[in-house]
């Protein structure tokens, strides 16, 4: 049909990072020559809560930020390092 979905348009940029905060994705649009934003929450879009909304051509899609992901991911990483279950 031509048009894309949110959920398409996550899913054909291989999907979030590990650090996304998909209750918070806003998308930018041009209305009526004034920029405005409208934000989803994409598992009340997966559940059927919420509609998947259509992406035009000039829309920008914004994925919040998780600091609790990204904490964990850094203690991931470094967890490793500092000796923390390391196998023997």
């Amino acid at each position: 049909s031509g048009q894309t979905t949110l959920l398409e348009a996550i899913a054909l940029s291989a999907g979030p990072t590990r650090t996304a905060k998909l209750s918070q994705v806003v998308i930018f649009r041009e209305v009526e020559g004034q920029r405005m934003g409208a934000v989803f929450d994409v598992a009340a879009i997966r559940r059927g809560d919420a509609p998947d909304p259509l992406i035009m051509s000039d829309d920008t899609v914004v994925l919040g930020y998780s600091n609790i992901k990204s904490a964990w991911r850094d203690f991931l990483q470094a967890a490793p390092i500092i000796g923390v279950f390391t196998r023997f």
